[in-house]
């Protein structure tokens, strides 16, 4: 499996793949630098070279970084079945701290690997 990261949650995927390995999962942080424009060729790499992918971005999942991945996929295979696009849910989050917010949109280590962990056992 693999995770394209961009901006400041690159560290926090590395973080959460460190958390993963121990438990025997193994994953591929990829930095994708920047949302726009995509590096088109190195997401087609990574589809090619892996079954699941999560993006993790701090921004709306609704038209952002994830969901550009998933429609660039869906155009080369048909699918974007096996993209799974996580940052700010489309709806209304509570407000709080930074380390509070991360936690509630398990945006965290322990929430990006939850996410991780919950696809690679039981493909959710």
């Amino acid at each position: 499996m693999a995770i394209l990261a961009v901006g400041t949650m690159v560290h926090t995927a590395l973080a959460a793949a460190d958390l993963l390995a121990v438990d025997g999962i193994g994953v591929e942080v990829v930095n994708m630098r920047f949302a726009k424009p995509l590096d088109f060729q190195k997401i087609e790499d990574i589809a090619r070279r892996f079954r699941r992918i999560v993006t993790v971005e701090e921004s709306s999942i609704v038209g952002g970084f994830g969901s550009a991945v998933a429609a660039h996929i869906a155009s080369l295979a048909g699918d974007s079945g096996s993209v799974h696009v996580h940052g700010i849910p489309d709806e209304f989050v509570e407000q709080g701290t930074p380390t509070e917010l991360y936690a509630i949109t398990k945006l965290d280590v322990k929430g990006i690997a939850e996410i991780v962990r919950g696809i690679a056992i039981d493909g959710r």
